[in-house]
């Protein structure tokens, strides 16, 4: 998710946009039924505003277009701002994995089911609901 160029402040008609950089990063496999989410990187003056969400949000909806069944991550297990993010979007804690970063940088492994467009809901009411396939 990038920025798109703005003009600066005072800038005159036909002046060139100032160039702003890279917001984040997110990166995802889907691999058969099940996704992993490897990496979500924001930029440090951009946090807190929504980005990682936007963008882990993106690769669930990618991943369940896909027919992907659940999704997988490892997030540090003292990393508070992620952990607050995966669990408001629905991922659970499945496992521990003890010195995973390194000595005392413990993993939590967390899976989200994933939910897809059920195609002939829609075909019967026009309405189509989300509905979480098994």
């Amino acid at each position: 998710m990038s920025r798109q160029a703005r003009p600066t402040a005072g800038a005159e008609s036909g002046s060139r946009p100032a160039e702003v950089g890279l917001l984040g990063v997110a990166t995802f496999q889907l691999v058969a039924d099940a996704a992993d989410l490897h990496r979500v990187m924001v930029a440090p003056d951009q946090r807190g505003r929504g980005i990682g969400g936007a963008l882990v949000e993106a690769g669930i909806t990618w991943a369940a277009e896909r027919h992907g069944l659940r999704m997988l991550l490892e997030v540090e297990h003292d990393n508070a701002a992620a952990l607050a993010l995966y669990r408001r979007l629905g991922f659970v804690e499945l496992a521990r994995r003890k010195d995973y970063y390194g000595a005392g940088r413990h993993a939590l492994v967390m899976q989200r089911e994933l939910v897809r467009f059920d195609e002939t809901a829609a075909m019967n009411d026009g309405v189509g609901n989300g509905e979480l396939i098994r």
